[in-house]
């Protein structure tokens, strides 16, 4: 099972259905589909700069993102 690991939203383009986070590291950019990773009115919550968590697929697609809550920030 994929561990959900923190990051950043560094991108998003709602008008095209995408955007990009970026891992805590900084060292890897990924590429996210609203509607597929995220529900429409979950993408809400979301701006560029915003802590996220979420998990990659074997193929370097997110298939969940969400707000990062104030707990996963302290850990």
């Amino acid at each position: 099972m994929l561990r959900m690991q923190p990051g950043t939203i560094v991108r998003l383009n709602l008008a095209a259905g995408f955007g990009y986070v970026r891992d805590a590291p900084g060292e890897n950019c990924y590429i996210f589909l609203v509607g597929r990773a995220l529900t429409h009115a979950a993408v809400r919550q979301l701006r560029v700069g915003a802590p996220v968590e979420f998990k990659v697929s074997g193929h370097g697609r997110v298939d969940v993102i969400r707000a990062a809550t104030r707990e996963s920030l302290e850990l």
